[in-house]
């Protein structure tokens, strides 16, 4: 039987790295409203996976190394791609739907 260890700072950061590529991958493919809708629910998918990683984040005592270079330009890559989705028609109310679960989910684990 194999011990469980509590996820180290980088062991989170490297999830929500993890769940911020692919993400991305996604929302990039997305050209369309059409393509948005039919992609909602791998949105949902990916925000409730975050906010998993938020929660872990939130019971680890250690402290965070600062981003790295790296890190911070994935955050900027992800703001520019949500801001591309909210310029399509219909965009802002679908990314805001697909995040609702999410938001829930850390509003109760708060």
């Amino acid at each position: 039987m194999a011990c469980n260890r509590a996820p180290t700072p980088r062991d989170i950061r490297e999830k929500g790295q993890e769940v911020t590529c692919e993400l991305l991958l996604l929302l990039k493919k997305m050209k369309s409203r059409e393509d948005l809708y039919a992609a909602l629910p791998s949105l949902e998918t990916h925000f409730l996976e975050w906010a998993s990683v938020m929660k872990e984040a939130e019971e680890v005592t250690l402290p965070f190394p600062p981003l790295t270079p790296e890190q911070l330009a994935l955050n900027d890559e992800l703001k520019i791609e949500l801001q591309r989705i909210y310029k399509i028609e219909g965009g802002r109310q679908a990314l805001e739907s697909s995040q609702h679960k999410a938001l829930q989910e850390l509003q109760r684990r708060s």
